[in-house]
């Protein structure tokens, strides 16, 4: 049941604010699927642009990938990319959607201020999944 206040005779309905479990299940599992630690090479094109990057992966699932990328590559949240999948760098067989092109959204970036160089995480999210 609903919590009520009351302000010169009128009521009305006050809606309950979140709990602390609601908050962090919501924060933690947004994936629909589980990540893999596979190492894909990849060519990754802005949308509009010319210049292609090529990268690896540092985990994939069907939903999307995560990937470093120096800072010079601009990538943005928000931005769409191109996403031309390669060999799988630590498996003697090639996986199932090498040499397919795939669309995304980067969803999420982070500095990594570890690296040598200047380097961006960012998370990409598929279009469309892929299917392993």
């Amino acid at each position: 049941m609903l919590p009520t206040s009351s302000d010169h005779g009128a009521t009305s309905v006050v809606p309950p604010g979140p709990t602390v479990a609601e908050t962090d299940t919501a924060v933690e599992e947004r994936r629909a699927s589980k990540r893999a630690d596979r190492k894909v090479t990849l060519q990754l094109k802005g949308m509009g642009r010319t210049k292609t990057h090529l990268c690896t992966t540092k985990d994939i699932c069907e939903g999307g990938l995560f990937l470093h990328v120096p800072v010079e590559n601009g990538l943005a949240v928000g931005q769409r990319v191109e996403v031309v999948l390669g060999d799988e760098t630590d498996s003697p067989k090639p996986p199932s959607f090498a040499g397919e092109t795939h669309y995304a959204t980067v969803v999420r970036t982070e500095l990594l201020a570890e690296a040598a160089k200047p380097t961006i995480g960012a998370g990409l999210r598929f279009d469309q999944p892929l299917f392993f």
